[in-house]
C-alpha cells in the first residue's frame, strides 16, 4: 500500500486523501502548477520542520500542514474539539460492561462563525509563517531550489458553508476578503492546499498558487461572499462501544 512507505502521519493521511478523493477538486485561477505538483505523489516523502516533500528535477517543494476551524479557541484549543473530548469522556463512565453494546448521542451546538473562521486561520497561518527560513534552509540539504506550500485543513465538522442566493456553497479561505487581503502580505508561501469536508466526511481539495495576480483577481470576483455570514451547522456526536467475548 502507498502509505506504509510514509513516516509520519500527516504524509500518510495526505496521500491517502489524494488517492481517494481525487476528482473533488478544483485549481483556483491560475493555479495548475500547484496541482501537477502535489499529485507527483510518487516523489512524496515524509520529513519533519516541514512535515513532507516533494522532490522534482529541479526543485524540492516543502509542505507543512496546520488545522483550523470555525469554532471559538483560547489557549486550550478549539472550543468544540475540547467539548467533544469531554462527552466522549464522560460516555467512557457510563460504559455497562453487561452489554453488548453502549450506544451514546450527544447534540453538540456549535459557535461558527466567520470572525473565527478568519481569526483561527491568520492566527495558525502565522505560528507556521515564521518558520519558512528554517523550512527552507532544511530542505536546501536536498536541492538549493526550494518551495514552500502550506496544506491547510478545515476542521470544522461536516465542513463549513454558506447560502448563496438560496443556494448551499462550501466556504473556503478565498471567499474571505480580509484572509485574501494577509495573503497578499505573506507571498513567501508559493503555494496553498485548502482540504475541507463534505457530507459523509469527504474531503475538498482546492490549488491556489500565492500570487499577486491572482489574490487580487479573487478580491475583484469574490466580493459577493465578503459580508455573508456561516451557516450554523450543529451536530450529533455519537460514540458506540462493543464488548466482544474471548471467543469471538
Amino acid at each position: 500500500m502507498l502509505t506504509k512507505n510514509f513516516k509520519n502521519e500527516e504524509t500518510k493521511t495526505f496521500a491517502y486523501n489524494l488517492k481517494y478523493y481525487n476528482g473533488y477538486e478544483k485549481n483556483v485561477e491560475d493555479s495548475i502548477e500547484v496541482y501537477r505538483n502535489v499529485h507527483k505523489i510518487q516523489n512524496l516523502k515524509s520529513f519533519e520542520c516541514p512535515d513532507m516533500y516533494i522532490e522534482l528535477e529541479d526543485k524540492v517543494i516543502g509542505i507543512e500542514q496546520f488545522e483550523f476551524s470555525a469554532y471559538s479557541s483560547n489557549k486550550k484549543g478549539d472550543s468544540i474539539k475540547r467539548k467533544v473530548f469531554e462527552i466522549e469522556q464522560d460516555n467512557i463512565k457510563k460504559i455497562d460492561d453487561n452489554k453488548a453494546n453502549n450506544y451514546f448521542e450527544n447534540y453538540i451546538e456549535t459557535d461558527i462563525s466567520r470572525s473565527n473562521y478568519e481569526k483561527n486561520f491568520i492566527k495558525n497561518f502565522d505560528k507556521h509563517y515564521c518558520r519558512i527560513q528554517e523550512y527552507k534552509s532544511n530542505l536546501s540539504r536536498i536541492n538549493n531550489n526550494v518551495e514552500i506550500y502550506f496544506l491547510i485543513c478545515d476542521e470544522t465538522v461536516d465542513g463549513t458553508g454558506i447560502y448563496v442566493d438560496n443556494n448551499y456553497e462550501f466556504y473556503v479561505p478565498m471567499m474571505n476578503k480580509n484572509i485574501l487581503e494577509y495573503l497578499l502580505q505573506h507571498q513567501e508561501v508559493n503555494g496553498l492546499i485548502f482540504q475541507c469536508s463534505c457530507v459523509y466526511n469527504k474531503k475538498l481539495f482546492y490549488y491556489l498558487k500565492n500570487t499577486k495576480q491572482n489574490i487580487d483577481k479573487l478580491l475583484k470576483e469574490n466580493t459577493k461572499y465578503f459580508n455573508l455570514e456561516l451557516e450554523k451547522e450543529n451536530f450529533t456526536n455519537i460514540n458506540s462501544y462493543w464488548r466482544f467475548d474471548e471467543d469471538d
